[in-house]
């Protein structure tokens, strides 16, 4: 048998790919997935990126769309057996409050998604807000829908190495390497920058932003740079902001250059520190095609506009936030 033949292949190793790998591996036998490791800088890495290098990304099952819904209720449920599985923990039940405008049609069909998928949830006031949470400042006229277990947050880099490793149990064949082409045919040929060639009946390309260099008919989709900001924090600060959930801000309070924004609870990262983590999404930035900003992005860490605005909305919504630093 040739040792580079797969019933399929995974192209990727973002959070997309490494589950459809997992899954695929339970079903068949020979299943590959090809994609590259983190780089250790990112000033100088001449290869691919991903987004996934991080640790802390919410999870929740209430959101406006109920087919978003209900893919999220499908995925949490799986957490626990791949947690079991793999030894490694990636899932934190902390909770997620979503905060906005009374009258923001989001607030009111994330209301009408819940109920329709029967969840646990309280809808509160901007008062009730700061009284289950002290730490936070939402304006009063806000409305908040506090959705407690399962929501949280999860560990990205955690959960794709828990994901390869239970993929790997069931047999899974993983390639450190970039993939350059997908040529396909009977079967389909994937080449890698490394000058390495593998054949499989199906191939699947999760590798996000960096598909069409690979495809020979390219997708149609733009790509968004988006910049977050990591406050750091220590000793009782720490614990006092450690007791926010996942927030979801529909407006971001006091800035006029978010649509909205995102915060993720203190969590421990590789270097040792903790951080809260807060993101959004920039009112007038224009999205790009062009895979040279991409990397340019990365390499560079992203907006420093985008990164005060941020800073800003930290400040309005948590309680005297005294940070020892920002990255």
């Amino acid at each position: 048998m040739n040792d580079n033949y797969f019933a399929a292949i995974v192209v990727g190793k973002g959070l997309m790919a490494v589950s459809a790998a997992r899954y695929l591996a339970e079903k068949l036998d020979r299943v590959a997935l090809i994609g590259p490791g983190e780089p250790a800088d990112f000033a100088s890495h001449d290869g691919v990126f991903s987004s996934h290098y991080d640790s802390g990304r919410i999870t929740r099952v209430l959101d406006p769309q109920l087919v978003w819904a209900q893919l999220a209720l499908n995925s949490i449920e799986a957490y626990a057996n791949i947690e079991a599985r793999s030894g490694i923990q990636f899932y934190y039940p902390s909770g997620c409050l979503t905060a906005g405008p009374a009258g923001d049609s989001r607030m009111g069909d994330t209301i009408a998604v819940g109920r329709t998928l029967n969840r646990k949830f309280a809808v509160v006031t901007g008062e009730e807000m700061r009284q289950m949470y002290p730490a936070l400042q939402f304006p009063l006229e806000f409305t908040g829908i506090d959705e407690r277990h399962p929501a949280g947050h999860v560990d990205p880099r955690a959960f794709v190495a828990a994901s390869l490793a239970v993929g790997q149990q069931d047999g899974l064949t993983y390639v450190d390497a970039i993939v350059d082409a997908v040529t396909p045919g009977r079967p389909v040929t994937v080449t890698t920058r490394d000058g390495q060639t593998f054949t499989a009946d199906t191939v699947i390309v999760a590798a996000g932003a960096y598909c069409n260099p690979m495809l020979p008919e390219k997708l149609h989709f733009t790509m968004a740079p988006r910049t977050v900001v990591m406050a750091r924090v220590s000793g009782a600060e720490a614990e006092r902001v450690a007791t926010i959930p996942s927030l979801i801000g529909r407006v971001a309070p006091g800035s006029t250059e978010l649509d909205g924004f995102y915060s993720v609870p203190v969590m421990l990262y590789p270097d040792g520190q903790r951080y809260f983590k807060i993101g959004g999404s920039m009112a007038d930035l224009v999205d790009t095609t062009s895979f040279e900003e991409v990397n340019h992005w990365f390499r560079t860490g992203g907006s420093e506009r985008e990164a005060a605005a941020l800073r800003e909305v930290l400040n309005n919504i948590i309680v005297d936030f005294q940070p020892d630093g920002y990255e």
